[in-house]
């Protein structure tokens, strides 16, 4: 599940309510409008209340909060041409081209994170690895994380399935040996450390994530196993050529950030781009096509 970041000097500069667990997107887009200054009489806002993500794989836990999916079930179709996709790209587009309260062009200096350090940006959508990194960096005090607003209709939330997996291939000689290895790598305490260690996530067991250890180091995690059951995992194109329709998603949306395009427009190059990727043959691996067993079904 994604994390609400904020800076909580810029909350209290104009006396505005901290974000709260139970926000929606709206509560997300008022407190946006109501933090957006123009601070230096430029008549354009230079302080505003959100930072847009949308590049690469930040754009799927956004895209599962408006129920919609990047690649249908079977990884041979694109399905951003939804009604659901359409209105996760709209909404993106009217944080910065309608209701202002994230950056453009423009107005963009260092990147998100480095004007959210600034206190240029108020709040930004981030992973709890990247909150654990801003956190442990100078002036932790004044960050603090909410989990990331719901659907005001649906009540989803911007969560998807990812991780790291293991396997055993015929040609090992310790099975039992390999076995006992991921057990181990895979164990409650192994996340607990991995995480308090700084190295990763607290792992694949909700009971990593509850740890004592760990929600008392970082309480928000006790709320993102809250949701875990509603994570759905990432979708994967059937030839595996993820990084062709990520770069064409990458290219659109950022035109979509200059305004170049509508939502629509979007959407729709987006559609044509990837569906001819999946029109490819099979990607290979060191030459050798992948055995249809360890292709995404």
């Amino acid at each position: 599940a994604g994390l609400l970041v904020y800076n909580k000097q810029a909350f209290d500069a104009v006396d505005e309510p901290y974000p709260q667990d139970g926000w929606t997107l709206d509560d997300l887009v008022a407190a946006g409008r109501r933090l957006s200054r123009d601070t230096d009489g430029s008549g354009r806002a230079d302080r505003l209340g959100y930072a847009v993500r949308y590049n690469d794989l930040d754009a799927y836990p956004l895209l599962h909060l408006f129920g919609g999916r990047f690649f249908s079930q079977d990884g041979r179709t694109c399905q951003l041409g939804s009604a659901e996709a359409l209105a996760c790209v709209r909404w993106i587009y009217d944080q910065v081209h309608t209701n202002r309260i994230a950056p453009g062009p423009a107005q963009m200096v260092g990147g998100p994170l480095s004007m959210f350090h600034r206190g240029q940006v108020a709040m930004l959508r981030q992973t709890l690895r990247e909150f654990a990194s801003l956190r442990g960096a100078d002036g932790a005090e004044d960050y603090e994380a909410v989990p990331f607003p719901r659907h005001p209709v649906t009540g989803k939330v911007a969560a998807l399935s990812s991780s790291l997996s293991y396997g055993i291939s015929r040609a090992a000689t310790s099975a039992h040996g390999a076995l006992q290895w991921i057990k181990f790598m895979s164990s409650r305490e192994m996340g607990v450390q991995m995480f308090l260690g700084g190295y990763s996530y607290p792992g694949c067991r909700l009971a990593s994530w509850q740890d004592a250890r760990v929600v008392g180091e970082y309480p928000i995690c006790a709320q993102l196993a809250e949701v875990a059951d509603t994570a759905e995992n990432e979708g994967l194109p059937w030839n595996l050529r993820l990084a062709d329709c990520l770069a064409i998603w990458n290219d659109q949306m950022t035109r979509l950030w200059y305004g170049a395009l509508t939502p629509e427009d979007c959407v729709a190059r987006i559609v044509e781009g990837v569906d001819e990727v999946l029109q490819r043959p099979l990607e290979t691996v060191g030459g050798e096509v992948l055995p249809d067993s360890l292709l995404p079904h």
